[in-house]
């Protein structure tokens, strides 16, 4: 996802009379720094700027999710830090949002949810039997 000064200079590069592949190639040349953009990239780039006149994204379409918002996210992420072995379900129950707004939530912000399994207590002796194993 190219900034829009950046996406100015390859519509400017573009402009200059060269072809797609020649503008992604000096646009590279230009700013090493930078990823090569790919000519199919630069030709919606160049269509977009031909019939609409701006380089600017499409306004998505659709309603924006209200669920998701600040105070929702706010909320369950202080009901995870208060109590991080709940479940999402009783997230769910406290918050009065929908389970999926409290699984986007927490996907969003990096947090995944699992349960915890205890499978057995280490010993003094652990360490003896696993050498004693693998010799």
């Amino acid at each position: 996802m190219y900034t829009i000064p950046e996406r100015v200079k390859m519509v400017l590069i573009h402009a200059g009379g060269l072809s797609l592949w020649e503008a992604a190639e000096e646009y590279h040349r230009r700013h090493p720094d930078q990823p090569t953009p790919h000519h199919a990239s630069n030709g919606r780039l160049m269509e977009r700027f031909k019939t609409a006149g701006s380089i600017h994204d499409k306004k998505r379409s659709g309603q924006p999710r209200a669920a998701t918002g600040d105070p929702n996210e706010a909320s369950v992420l202080a009901k995870l830090v208060v109590s991080p072995s709940r479940s999402t379900r009783e997230m769910v129950q406290e918050c009065g949002t929908s389970q999926v707004s409290v699984s986007r939530i927490l996907s969003v912000n990096h947090f995944y949810p699992y349960q915890m399994h205890f499978v057995r207590e280490l010993h003094v002796d652990d360490t003896d039997m696993r050498v004693q194993f693998c010799e």
